[in-house]
């Protein structure tokens, strides 16, 4: 089935794109072993600001038997910087991603036969 989409409209169709849903924090860890605890997660915005060094790695995540209240913390890296204490994070209704480093993107991307779509990071790196 893939290969005759890619056939009829290339590798990526536009239609496909509009179905991908927005994840916040909540989502992105709800699956994953031990809630996520130990995994890079990145805001979005920041990966698309070409902010390849910055994301916070989850330490505890608190959840009310209800589900009503909850809570992550984790240490965040600015820019390659860690901060030595845990945090919480403040802003977990923003879509959020699991963190890859740039080569680990690229071998993604170069795996399902995407083009990559460098970043401001990437540029200097070059220069």
């Amino acid at each position: 089935m893939a290969t005759i989409i890619r056939e009829l409209w290339g590798l990526q169709p536009s239609f496909l794109r509009s179905v991908k849903k927005r994840k916040n924090l909540w989502e992105v860890i709800e699956h994953l072993p031990n809630r996520g605890i130990g995994m890079l997660v990145t805001e979005k915005d920041w990966w698309e600001k070409g902010w390849t060094e910055c994301h916070w790695k989850l330490t505890r995540v608190e959840i009310t038997d209800d589900l009503q209240q909850r809570k992550a913390f984790g240490i965040k890296t600015v820019h390659g910087v860690t901060f030595p204490e845990e945090r919480q994070i403040k802003r977990p209704r923003h879509e959020y991603q699991i963190y890859r480093t740039v080569q680990q993107q690229r071998a993604l991307e170069d795996k399902m036969h995407v083009e990559y779509q460098s970043t401001t990071a990437d540029k200097s790196d070059s220069a």
